[in-house]
């Protein structure tokens, strides 16, 4: 029996300190917020790319090849991977 009390306190312990994060959904999106958080931060928009030409813009943009690391082993060049239409670069 005294082999599992430290368990028991263990999970009492991990329970009470687990909260939710509290969130707004707007137009499907979700948006998390800290709590007490006043939205009084001034945002500046440090860079935007609007796709209104018919290819990408290579000076902005590359295509990554597949290679061998975990992260670009699923990468792909292919013409069939990218779109641009309707001004946004679906991928």
């Amino acid at each position: 029996m005294k082999t599992y009390i430290p368990i028991i306190l263990m999970a009492i312990i991990t329970m009470t300190g687990c909260r939710q994060v509290p969130y707004t959904i707007v137009d499907n999106y979700i948006y998390i917020q800290k709590e007490n958080r006043e939205d009084t931060a001034e945002w500046q928009l440090i860079w935007e790319d609007h796709f209104d030409g018919s290819e990408m813009d290579t000076t902005k943009w590359t295509r990554i090849p597949a290679g061998g690391a975990d992260w670009n082993r699923h990468m792909s060049s292919d013409d069939k991977c990218y779109d641009l239409a309707d001004g946004k670069l679906i991928l």
